[in-house]
């Protein structure tokens, strides 16, 4: 987890706006329950595939805010 982690916090740090990441549902997971706890087993469950998930973080924001964009 913490190596995704790792690669997320990096990019933010990218000076482009857009940046498409693509990973398996688990480590995906991972990476919104890191940012967001409330996420767990029945998040993970509900998961789609493909899915896809939107990590916007404001230069202010420490934390992003997590949109789920696949319907």
């Amino acid at each position: 987890m913490m190596r995704g982690i790792s690669v997320i916090e990096d990019l933010f740090e990218r000076p482009e706006r857009n940046i498409a990441v693509v990973t398996h549902g688990n480590l995906l997971s991972l990476i919104l329950k890191h940012y967001d706890n409330s996420y767990g087993f029945d998040e993970w469950s509900s998961l789609t595939n493909p899915d896809v998930y939107e990590l916007v973080k404001a230069v202010e924001e420490v934390t992003p805010s997590i949109n789920r964009i696949w319907k």
